[in-house]
């Protein structure tokens, strides 16, 4: 007489990861570790809106560092780490902490309202 396996099959069908949605919010969100911004007056910044507001706060001074006639690190940060070149290409030329504030918050209200 033969004997019935009782053990059922082991198979698994593993479903295929989907890959998640994109929010309309994922741009605010932080940046990794590794690429925050440091100000030049010790102020660390994680995302996009960390950087508009903290416009508000800062010297001339430490503006002045990060963005010149040689250079926007601003732009670059926006660019390399926020991956919003739109974004930097906006602000590579704004001289003014008030310009590149306003020119960030537009920017910020014209995505959420897509």
């Amino acid at each position: 007489m033969e004997k019935k396996s009782t053990k059922k099959s082991a198979k698994k069908t593993k479903k295929a990861a989907k890959p998640a949605k994109a929010s309309k919010k994922d741009f605010l969100r932080n940046v990794p570790a590794k690429q925050y911004f440091h100000c030049a007056d010790g102020v660390v910044l994680k995302n996009l809106l960390d950087l508009a507001l903290r416009l508000d706060e800062m010297h001339y001074d430490v503006f002045r560092h990060h963005v010149n006639e040689h250079r926007n690190d601003f732009s670059a940060w926006i660019e390399h780490s926020i991956k919003e070149p739109e974004l930097a290409k906006r602000i590579l030329h704004s001289h003014s902490m008030h310009e590149t504030q306003k020119t960030i918050f537009m920017y910020i209200i014209e995505r959420l309202l897509k």
